[in-house]
């Protein structure tokens, strides 16, 4: 008999927990089933005040908004086409090659001395300035005269006298270099002038 009523016992105490957490979960799902049903009614809601948003939004505003969008978008299409309208007008560059850097010529200094030696023998101006040689011509007879007694100088005789000058020099220099050669030297040297000087006559 005990036997029989600690089963029973049992039994029902293992049917109460069973309606117990029957009812435990049903409550979890509702409260759940309650959460949805808040969140869908906040987003009908939204929704809804959106719509009546744009509802009562006049005509006017909404076109000055789509200007505004709109604005943006044409002027970066204008620019757009006006540079393609530049590129198109410019001329066609050709293709940039590799430049070689080139090394700047050099020329001997022998090859420099002999094409200055052909531009001389071209030309027939002086070649000493004409202001240096009159203040030297000046200096010079300023010595053997007196402040009362000063000589004048035209500039034709200035000038005769400076191409005469320039003419003896040259011809100096011409036999010196002459002398030097015969020695067997490219150098001019000091007894080569003097050399020349006294083959001409020329007593120092």
């Amino acid at each position: 008999m005990e036997q029989s009523m600690s089963s029973e016992q049992a039994e029902r105490v293992a049917g109460r927990v069973e309606q117990l957490g029957g009812f435990q979960n049903n409550e979890s799902i509702n409260q759940r089933a309650l959460l949805l049903l808040q969140r869908n009614r906040q987003r009908r809601q939204l929704l809804q005040r959106q719509e009546d948003r744009t509802r009562y939004i006049p005509d006017d505003a909404k076109r000055r908004v789509v200007e505004r969008v709109a604005e943006p978008a044409a002027a970066e299409s204008r620019a757009d086409g006006a540079r393609e309208e530049e590129r198109a007008a410019r001329p066609a560059r050709p293709r940039e090659t590799r430049r070689i850097a080139k090394k700047p010529q050099r020329y001997r200094p022998s090859d420099v001395a002999l094409q200055e030696i052909r531009r001389y023998q071209r030309s027939t101006e002086l070649l000493i300035s004409r202001m240096p040689f009159a203040r030297l011509v000046k200096e010079v007879t300023d010595q053997f005269t007196t402040v009362d007694q000063q000589m004048r100088w035209q500039s034709m005789a200035i000038l005769a006298l400076q191409e005469a000058s320039e003419a003896y020099i040259v011809g100096l220099l011409e036999h010196t270099n002459l002398l030097a050669l015969h020695a067997k030297r490219v150098t001019v040297m000091r007894k080569d002038m003097q050399l020349a000087r006294r083959i001409r006559g020329q007593f120092i």
